[in-house]
């Protein structure tokens, strides 16, 4: 049975058997985790999630700019956004040392979810 050493000698195993991870030495070294498709749709997915994140923070607020012509209120907007943010940061980490990734990543994308319908579903119930 063939064994697969990604670094380091292996005492164990005569050499004849050892196969040593295939090279990178194509013309983009750096993109080389892009041929494994797991991970690309895993890279792609986070891309399109940050992007929809960035222009739902944009939409909010010039939401609330149209809505309420305040500047006052977008600047309270901006704040309740970044307060909870920054004081949450410490307990993700918590979490992220307590439970498997996948499981916190399905949950807070699902808290997150929810709080965006949330928002739609009351502008929806607004304009009716």
């Amino acid at each position: 049975m063939a064994r697969s050493v990604a670094s380091g000698p292996v005492e164990d195993v005569p050499a004849a058997d050892v196969q040593l991870a295939p090279a990178t030495s194509g013309r983009f070294p750096l993109l080389a985790p892009l041929r494994g498709r797991d991970f690309a749709l895993l890279l792609g997915g986070n891309a399109v999630a940050l992007a929809g994140d960035q222009f739902q923070a944009v939409a909010l607020a010039v939401l609330a700019l149209a809505l309420t012509d305040s500047a006052l209120v977008l600047g309270l907007l901006l704040t309740v956004q970044a307060v909870p943010r920054a004081l949450l940061l410490l307990l993700g980490g918590v979490l992220a040392d307590r439970y498997r990734p996948c499981t916190l990543l399905v949950a807070t994308n699902t808290v997150q979810g929810g709080l965006v319908g949330a928002v739609a579903l009351a502008m929806a119930c607004r304009r009716q």
